[in-house]
């Protein structure tokens, strides 16, 4: 029975590796920058966070995703680069992304801006079944299997932002990954891009109060659509809280602190109410963003949290 239970664990960590991609994160705003190019460099500062992530918290090789990122932008130019270095485990399998973003810019009105965007990065992904901890160490499946490799990437898309709307949609990614088993551990890469759009909207309830409400949907073939939408309301420009439903059947709260001018701290958790309920205890994400503006010589500045 054991045998039998380590097996379909096996087979859920492999196609849950498959449908991840690309990494899906319960703070919107800021993931948006990883998955759109195009939103890299759009504001006036240099900007950019760290973010782990711990994925269906209480199974053995659940999701963890360590995420650094940083944009700038090159007003003489109207342009906006961004960097970006993803890594990802789940269970026996490890993903790298590292990925340089760059996007052109025009002024649309007084506040907007519409941006094309390019991303160009190297993935790698690796797999090694000496990392299961098995009941019959003779199980051919796991006899100290290893493959990997290392191939580009690349992804494009547009974005518009101003003051009270950001949207945008993007390919993030021209390629996925999967590893077939013949005999033995074989890799190789099918083309599959996954679309992505996203937008928000800052409405003014009061004079201390905003809503921003949020959304994101995913298409590919192998998972269809998933959608999240996200409310929240930010206190005066300081702290922010909200919640959100995803259609994989997840609810996450959300909130946000301003500890300094220039600092930010994220904390995002979620919970699966599907058939993972029963055996996790649910998904942290933290992030800590930092924002260095360009409107004064006076660093840091950050004009206000809803920018991030």
């Amino acid at each position: 029975m054991k045998k039998f239970l380590i097996h379909i664990l096996f087979l859920i960590l492999i196609l849950s590796a498959k449908a991840q991609e690309p990494a899906a994160f319960h703070q919107l705003f800021p993931a948006q920058h990883i998955l759109n190019p195009a939103s890299n460099g759009v504001r006036n500062s240099i900007n950019g966070y760290l973010l782990y992530r711990s994925q269906w918290t209480g199974i053995t090789g659940a999701p963890q995703t360590q995420v650094l990122h940083v944009n700038a932008p090159l007003r003489a130019y109207k342009i906006g680069i961004g960097f970006s270095a993803v890594n990802e485990q789940i269970g026996m399998r490890n993903a790298t992304d590292i990925s340089a973003a760059f996007s052109y810019n025009l002024k649309t009105g007084n506040t907007g801006k519409l941006s094309f965007g390019l991303k160009a990065g190297l993935k790698n992904y690796s797999f090694n079944t000496s990392k299961a901890k098995l009941s019959d160490a003779s199980d051919a499946l796991f006899n100290n299997q290893e493959a990997s490799i290392l191939f580009p990437d690349f992804g494009f898309g547009c974005y518009y932002f101003s003051k009270k709307i950001y949207a945008g949609v993007s390919l993030p990614s021209l390629f996925s990954y999967r590893f077939a088993t013949s005999g033995a551990l074989n890799s190789g890469i099918e083309k599959q891009a996954s679309l992505y759009f996203h937008s928000g909207y800052f409405y003014s309830v009061s004079q201390n109060w905003v809503l921003k409400p949020e959304m994101q949907l995913f298409y590919n073939q192998a998972s269809s659509v998933n959608a999240q939408v996200n409310a929240n309301f930010i206190f005066k420009d300081k702290f922010t809280f909200g919640a959100g439903y995803q259609t994989s059947k997840y609810i996450s709260f959300i909130t946000e602190l301003n500890l300094k001018p220039y600092l930010i701290i994220g904390y995002a958790y979620s919970y699966n109410f599907g058939w993972l309920m029963n055996v996790q205890t649910g998904t942290h994400e933290i992030r800590l963003a930092m924002d260095f503006g360009l409107e004064t010589k006076k660093i840091p500045l950050l004009n206000t949290i809803r920018d991030f």
